[in-house]
Protein backbone atom coordinates (compact mmCIF):
# COMPACT_ATOMS: atom_id res chain seq x y z
CA UNK A 1 0.00 0.00 0.00
CA UNK A 2 3.02 2.10 1.07
CA UNK A 3 4.24 1.26 -2.88
CA UNK A 4 1.16 2.18 -4.44
CA UNK A 5 0.85 5.94 -2.48
CA UNK A 6 4.12 7.18 -3.21
CA UNK A 7 3.43 6.44 -6.85
CA UNK A 8 0.77 9.12 -6.39
CA UNK A 9 0.97 12.88 -7.61
CA UNK A 10 0.92 14.51 -4.98
CA UNK A 11 2.80 17.62 -4.02
CA UNK A 12 5.01 15.68 -1.28
CA UNK A 13 7.23 18.94 -0.70
CA UNK A 14 4.14 20.23 1.67
CA UNK A 15 4.40 16.41 3.14
CA UNK A 16 5.69 15.24 6.46
CA UNK A 17 5.66 11.20 7.68
CA UNK A 18 5.98 10.24 10.72
CA UNK A 19 5.98 6.16 11.94
CA UNK A 20 3.37 5.64 14.26
CA UNK A 21 5.99 3.25 16.06
CA UNK A 22 9.81 2.61 15.25
CA UNK A 23 11.95 -0.23 17.16
CA UNK A 24 14.54 1.25 19.32
CA UNK A 25 17.39 -0.32 16.73
CA UNK A 26 20.02 1.98 14.09
CA UNK A 27 18.29 3.71 11.22
CA UNK A 28 20.37 1.43 8.88
CA UNK A 29 19.10 -1.51 10.35
CA UNK A 30 16.50 -3.41 8.46
CA UNK A 31 13.72 -3.56 11.06
CA UNK A 32 13.34 -0.24 11.08
CA UNK A 33 9.66 1.62 10.13
CA UNK A 34 11.69 4.77 9.04
CA UNK A 35 14.10 3.87 6.90
CA UNK A 36 11.35 2.27 4.93
CA UNK A 37 9.61 5.03 4.87
CA UNK A 38 12.10 7.18 3.66
CA UNK A 39 13.42 4.71 0.66
CA UNK A 40 9.99 5.34 -0.24
CA UNK A 41 9.18 8.78 0.07
CA UNK A 42 12.20 10.92 0.68
CA UNK A 43 12.93 10.99 -3.57
CA UNK A 44 9.82 12.30 -4.10
CA UNK A 45 10.29 15.52 -1.39
CA UNK A 46 8.49 14.67 1.28
CA UNK A 47 10.21 15.13 4.94
CA UNK A 48 10.52 11.59 7.21
CA UNK A 49 10.76 12.47 10.63
CA UNK A 50 12.33 9.91 12.93
CA UNK A 51 10.26 8.96 15.80
CA UNK A 52 12.60 7.02 17.54
CA UNK A 53 16.04 8.30 18.49
CA UNK A 54 18.92 5.56 18.87
CA UNK A 55 18.72 5.55 22.68
CA UNK A 56 19.34 2.64 25.08
CA UNK A 57 16.64 3.67 27.25
CA UNK A 58 13.64 3.09 25.77
CA UNK A 59 12.22 5.96 28.14
CA UNK A 60 14.38 8.70 27.60
CA UNK A 61 13.63 7.83 23.78
CA UNK A 62 10.07 8.05 23.99
CA UNK A 63 10.29 11.58 25.56
CA UNK A 64 12.56 12.54 23.34
CA UNK A 65 10.33 11.60 20.43
CA UNK A 66 7.39 13.32 22.79
CA UNK A 67 9.44 16.50 22.66
CA UNK A 68 10.27 16.19 19.16
CA UNK A 69 6.59 15.92 17.60
CA UNK A 70 5.85 18.95 19.94
CA UNK A 71 8.06 20.87 17.38
CA UNK A 72 5.89 19.32 14.21
CA UNK A 73 2.91 20.74 12.76
CA UNK A 74 -0.17 18.59 15.09
CA UNK A 75 -2.58 17.00 14.86
CA UNK A 76 -1.78 15.10 12.19
CA UNK A 77 -3.80 15.06 8.63
CA UNK A 78 -3.77 11.09 8.75
CA UNK A 79 -2.79 8.13 10.91
CA UNK A 80 -2.32 4.80 8.91
CA UNK A 81 -2.79 2.12 11.48
CA UNK A 82 -2.75 -1.86 10.94
CA UNK A 83 -3.63 -4.38 13.45
CA UNK A 84 -2.06 -7.70 14.82
CA UNK A 85 -3.00 -10.87 15.46
CA UNK A 86 -3.62 -9.81 19.21
CA UNK A 87 -5.35 -6.36 18.49
CA UNK A 88 -2.48 -4.64 19.06
CA UNK A 89 -2.19 -1.31 16.30
CA UNK A 90 0.82 1.65 16.60
CA UNK A 91 3.07 -0.62 18.17
CA UNK A 92 0.85 -0.27 21.28
CA UNK A 93 0.63 -4.05 22.99
CA UNK A 94 0.99 -6.15 25.54
CA UNK A 95 3.83 -4.15 28.17
CA UNK A 96 4.04 -2.78 31.59
CA UNK A 97 3.91 0.55 29.47
CA UNK A 98 0.61 -0.40 27.71
CA UNK A 99 -1.61 1.80 30.05
CA UNK A 100 0.09 5.40 29.62
CA UNK A 101 0.30 4.68 25.39
CA UNK A 102 -3.26 3.78 26.21
CA UNK A 103 -4.93 5.96 28.89
CA UNK A 104 -1.59 8.38 29.77
CA UNK A 105 -1.40 12.31 30.14
CA UNK A 106 -3.81 13.31 27.03
CA UNK A 107 -1.12 15.73 26.20
CA UNK A 108 1.39 13.41 25.32
CA UNK A 109 2.05 12.46 21.54
CA UNK A 110 5.01 9.28 22.07
CA UNK A 111 6.11 7.33 24.81
CA UNK A 112 8.74 4.41 25.22
CA UNK A 113 7.24 0.81 25.34
CA UNK A 114 8.97 -2.24 26.01
CA UNK A 115 7.03 -5.57 25.16
CA UNK A 116 6.47 -7.71 27.98
CA UNK A 117 7.14 -10.67 25.56
CA UNK A 118 10.93 -9.76 25.66
CA UNK A 119 11.03 -7.95 21.65
CA UNK A 120 13.24 -5.23 21.11
CA UNK A 121 11.71 -1.97 22.82
CA UNK A 122 10.28 0.60 21.00
CA UNK A 123 8.51 4.08 20.65
CA UNK A 124 5.04 4.93 19.88
CA UNK A 125 2.11 7.56 19.05
CA UNK A 126 -0.42 7.41 21.96
CA UNK A 127 -4.27 6.59 21.80
CA UNK A 128 -4.35 10.39 22.79
CA UNK A 129 -2.23 11.33 19.75
CA UNK A 130 -3.81 9.28 17.09
CA UNK A 131 -7.33 10.08 18.29
CA UNK A 132 -5.91 14.04 17.47
CA UNK A 133 -5.39 13.09 13.93
CA UNK A 134 -8.12 14.51 11.43
CA UNK A 135 -8.31 11.23 9.72
CA UNK A 136 -7.99 7.54 10.13
CA UNK A 137 -6.93 4.86 7.95
CA UNK A 138 -6.97 1.27 9.13
CA UNK A 139 -5.40 -1.37 6.93
CA UNK A 140 -5.96 -5.42 7.84
CA UNK A 141 -5.59 -8.44 6.03
CA UNK A 142 -8.49 -10.83 5.59
CA UNK A 143 -11.59 -11.45 6.96
CA UNK A 144 -10.43 -12.82 10.54
CA UNK A 145 -8.80 -9.40 11.10
CA UNK A 146 -12.01 -7.98 10.29
CA UNK A 147 -14.28 -10.24 12.33
CA UNK A 148 -11.94 -9.24 15.14
CA UNK A 149 -11.88 -5.55 14.92
CA UNK A 150 -15.35 -5.76 14.62
CA UNK A 151 -15.43 -7.21 18.17
CA UNK A 152 -13.22 -5.03 19.52
CA UNK A 153 -15.13 -1.83 18.47
CA UNK A 154 -18.11 -3.33 20.14
CA UNK A 155 -16.27 -4.33 22.90
CA UNK A 156 -15.12 -0.09 23.58
CA UNK A 157 -13.64 1.04 26.30
CA UNK A 158 -13.63 -2.61 28.30
CA UNK A 159 -11.56 -3.79 25.46
CA UNK A 160 -8.72 -5.60 26.34
CA UNK A 161 -7.08 -4.92 22.47
CA UNK A 162 -5.19 -1.16 21.77
CA UNK A 163 -7.54 -1.39 18.91
CA UNK A 164 -10.74 -1.55 20.45
CA UNK A 165 -9.68 1.06 23.39
CA UNK A 166 -8.51 3.47 20.44
CA UNK A 167 -11.72 3.05 18.52
CA UNK A 168 -14.18 3.88 21.59
CA UNK A 169 -12.37 7.41 21.92
CA UNK A 170 -12.13 8.06 18.14
CA UNK A 171 -14.25 11.06 16.97
CA UNK A 172 -12.75 11.43 13.28
CA UNK A 173 -13.57 9.82 10.27
CA UNK A 174 -12.02 6.03 10.08
CA UNK A 175 -11.66 4.03 6.54
CA UNK A 176 -11.02 0.67 7.13
CA UNK A 177 -9.38 -1.51 4.46
CA UNK A 178 -9.74 -4.95 4.19
CA UNK A 179 -6.78 -6.90 2.44
CA UNK A 180 -8.34 -10.60 0.85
Amino acid sequence: MLEALAEKPIKWKYVTIVPTDDLLVPLDDPRSHVKKLAQLFLTRGARVLPLAPEHEDYHMAGAAADARLRDTKWPPDLVLLGMGPDGSTAGIRESADMEEALDGPPEKIAVGLLPDDGDTPLVTITKAAICEARTVVVLLKGAASQTMLESEIEQGATSMAPIGRIFADLSVPVDIYVEN
